[in-house]
């Protein structure tokens, strides 16, 4: 699937430079999260959802958020 998208998106013009590739279920899902912004949707396809949804709200309950001002 991966291939299928890499192929698609550099047929469609999208500069392979921008192209990350990330197999990892959990890993990729993570890297998404470190690259968006603070108002960015972050849409995670997954086979493994439970070890994804378990990897992912483990990261958000290890952040700590600074108190507003």
């Amino acid at each position: 699937v991966a291939d299928l998208l890499r192929s698609a998106a550099l047929a469609a013009g999208m500069d392979a430079a921008k192209l990350e590739v990330v197999l990892d279920e959990v890993e990729a899902a993570n890297r998404g999260v470190d690259l968006a912004a603070p108002s960015d949707l972050v849409v995670v396809m997954a086979d493994r959802v439970t070890l994804v949804w378990n990897a992912l709200t483990a990261r958000l309950a290890n952040q700590t958020v600074a108190p507003k001002a």
